[in-house]
């Protein structure tokens, strides 16, 4: 098995070749997260699946993902990216059939629990590649990739669930959606295994897994979660007092990190990580962009489908632009970050917010069958702003990371992704299905009300880029604007930002 690394400063040639296949897995994790969106209404009506269900159906697997995402960017530092990426697509295709064969709404919650763990298996891995094999204006260009993949899973999930859904009936066609990805994440699972350079073990082959942490955190997140989601169901009240519950629960995790890195152990989340302005920043953007990110395409095909009767299929076209602007804007910031730095950041949160403001307001004065035009302008620049933020504000994070901790910082990341839909996902459907119990069923209503939501977070995510912008000095980065790429420093992350980056 090649190395992925050179014993020169010479970029290995098949670094790229190498990516890509580490990308087809994280493609299908991707696409399995947007799918979600396009049958969860005919999911709802064939499982009969309560408000609730619903929205742990896609809010657990946010979930399960936050707590299990550091520990296993650990074990592929600690034990080899090649075999976590592997063990990882087992799990999602054993998840996979699982919620193919769902007889009720709990099972395929419970299924899509599973299948959360199984990503965060699988994604760690790959920006862990993409930290390990590129380094300077090369890493860019990756990260910009990797948001490409995420904005066409965006795109084609959606079509492709669609058009099956239409193709097999309301009934059952949701299975043949699982199905479906199966034989390519077969594929993924087959050349991971044969193609993925295996990085060498560290700690003579024993990885110490913060069990106490990932606990603490998973009981915060399902005592903040658990209140929000039930709040869509009628006749319940929500217990709202779990909403302390977690926030003193969060209090405990982050003590608790401290104390294992005052003591030398090995905290889930490394306090020195946190501390780094460029990284803590981004972790903080992303925490809200990713709040207002995954809810959108949740709302409008509940709107479409459920309101206005709209195929599967249809609902998908009718958020389309919102994918395609994505892809453009993450190929033109993977070429611009270079040059502009965190003000890609700043330009693209600001342009989701205008672009979910205007989407709100239109769908709350428009109706009818020819509502999808109108909300395509605004849905095209949110998805234009989206693109710019998923590939600039990650690849800027991790800019000034330790080779050695790749695959910790990048889980550490997609820690704040999860986190973010975990809680975004929740607070926007529950005003979405208040919103409609409380109106008698309108459904324009509830979608310009449960919209709202995104909108706010996303305009957080802009003051947190501007604050970020000034404290790092994230103007351009000199560095990576080369022609050649730079080996990145082994040594700890300093806490002071370095100047010009």
């Amino acid at each position: 098995m090649a190395s992925a690394q050179t014993t020169t400063n010479q970029p290995d040639p098949t670094r790229w070749r190498v990516l890509s296949i580490g990308l087809v897995g994280a493609f299908m994790v991707m696409y399995d997260t947007s799918m979600m969106n396009a049958i969860l209404p005919t999911m709802q009506a064939a499982l009969h699946m309560s408000p609730t269900q619903v929205t742990w159906a896609t809010a657990g697997f946010s979930l399960a993902g936050a707590v299990t995402l550091v520990p296993a960017g650990r074990l592929g530092d600690d034990f080899g990216r090649r075999r976590m990426f592997v063990i990882g697509m087992v799990l999602f295709l054993l998840a996979s059939l699982s919620c193919a064969l769902a007889p009720n709404g709990s099972w395929l919650v419970g299924s899509r629990f599973v299948m959360g763990i199984a990503g965060s298996l699988v994604i760690p891995q790959v920006v862990g590649l993409m930290q390990q094999l590129f380094t300077g204006k090369g890493r860019s260009k990756a990260f910009g990739v990797y948001a490409a993949i995420v904005a066409m899973s965006t795109a084609w999930g959606p079509l492709i669930a669609g058009q099956t859904v239409d193709g097999f009936g309301q009934q059952n066609g949701f299975r043949y959606v699982f199905f479906l990805g199966m034989p390519i994440s077969l594929i993924s699972l087959v050349l991971g295994y044969r193609r993925l350079p295996q990085t060498p073990h560290r700690g003579g082959g024993r990885s110490k897994v913060d069990f106490g942490g990932m606990a603490l955190l998973a009981l915060a997140l399902i005592a903040i979660v658990l209140p929000l989601a039930e709040n869509g169901d009628k006749g319940m009240t929500p217990p709202w007092w779990l909403l302390g519950v977690g926030a003193v629960l969060l209090a405990a995790f982050v003590l608790w990190e401290r104390s294992l890195d005052r003591r030398g152990e090995h905290p889930m989340i490394k306090p020195r990580l946190l501390v780094l302005p460029s990284f803590s920043f981004s972790f903080i953007t992303c925490l809200f962009f990713y709040a207002a990110f995954p809810p959108i395409f949740i709302l409008l095909q509940l709107y479409f489908q459920a309101g206005l009767h709209y195929s599967a299929l249809q609902s998908s076209l009718g958020t389309l632009l919102f994918p395609i602007g994505s892809m453009a804007g993450a190929l033109i910031s993977g070429r611009l970050v270079p040059r502009y730095g965190r003000r890609m950041v700043v330009a693209g949160c600001l342009m989701m917010t205008a672009g979910l403001a205007a989407t709100s307001l239109l769908s709350l004065n428009s109706n009818g069958g020819n509502i999808a035009v109108v909300l395509a302008p605004g849905l095209l620049v949110c998805g234009l702003g989206a693109g710019f933020v998923i590939s600039s504000n990650q690849s800027l994070g991790l800019y000034d990371i330790p080779r050695t901790d790749a695959s910790t910082a990048g889980g550490t990341y997609q820690v704040g992704v999860k986190i973010g839909s975990a809680i975004g996902i929740p607070i926007a459907t529950s005003v979405f299905f208040s919103a409609l119990a409380g109106n008698r069923g309108n459904f324009a209503d509830a979608v310009a009300a449960g919209l709202a939501i995104p909108a706010c977070m996303a305009f957080l995510a802009s003051l947190v880029a501007v604050v970020g912008l000034v404290r790092t000095k994230q103007w351009g980065t000199r560095e990576a604007s080369e022609d050649t790429d730079r080996e990145p420093r082994e040594e700890a992350p300093s806490a002071a930002p370095a100047a010009g980056r």
